[in-house]
């Protein structure tokens, strides 16, 4: 791989982290964790709307367990207020998305922990609270993670395509781009992708296959104003 094809993947990876983490400040899912305390060493965690009582652990798969295969960390659908931080649930029960490209899902958790020697099962806050598995988390998902599409972020890239990266990280809600439910988001990861880009000097951006609809919102946003806009994008035709 060449200087050229590094700062491709850089922006595809840099473009796709700072829409996943709202600009590097947010380690963990807003609607999971809207608001977090830490005591004792524990950090406990106030969903959106949640109001007290059990919480349906939304990224809890019951097929995947540790001795299941393929595996994933034991779970459970329903948890428990915490008794010591009234209206929180402990974090380290929930897997929702966390690091730099927000990991989700209790398989995922399992996977990457394994690969990085690490208890991610008991302790998934790890990927949001300690700096170095925020992007280990993440550089394992780019690299490794196929998903449903059966190809890595990494191997998209080599395809030239961004848009397929869209569709392995976050597919399910952004492809098709035009849905007008998500379009705020797809618009708002296109911008971050553009700027990217211009940042690091790439002579032209990836591709858009891979995810429908997404070449269609590009030119749109590119040229809209207002919240409908993509402005780090007007400099690319």
């Amino acid at each position: 791989m060449d200087d050229s094809d590094q700062k491709y993947e850089l922006a595809a990876f840099f473009g796709n982290t700072f829409h996943e983490s709202d600009g590097f400040t947010a380690p963990r899912e807003y609607s999971s964790c809207r608001e977090s305390i830490t005591s004792n060493g524990e950090v406990y965690c106030k969903p959106e709307g949640y109001t007290g009582g059990m919480y349906t652990n939304r990224y809890c798969s019951t097929v995947h367990t540790t001795t299941s295969e393929p595996a994933g960390c034991d779970c459970k659908l329903q948890v428990p207020e915490s008794t010591s931080q009234p209206g929180y649930v402990e974090a380290n029960l929930l897997f929702f998305g966390r690091g730099a490209i927000h990991l989700s899902w209790n398989y995922n958790y399992f996977s990457a922990g394994a690969s990085m020697g690490v208890d991610l099962c008991t302790n998934p806050d790890f990927a949001a609270s300690n700096a170095e598995y925020v992007w280990t988390t993440a550089f394992w998902f780019w690299t490794m993670n196929t998903g449903a599409v059966g190809k890595t972020s990494a191997q998209s890239v080599t395809d030239g395509s961004f848009g397929g990266t869209v569709n392995i990280i976050n597919g399910g809600l952004e492809c098709p781009a035009t849905d007008p439910v998500t379009a705020s988001s797809v618009i708002s990861r296109l911008d971050d992708y553009c700027a990217a880009s211009t940042a690091l000097g790439t002579e032209k951006l990836l591709g858009f296959e891979g995810c429908d609809g997404l070449q269609e919102q590009f030119d749109k946003c590119r040229t809209a104003t207002g919240i409908n806009s993509c402005p780090s994008c007007s400099v690319w035709a």
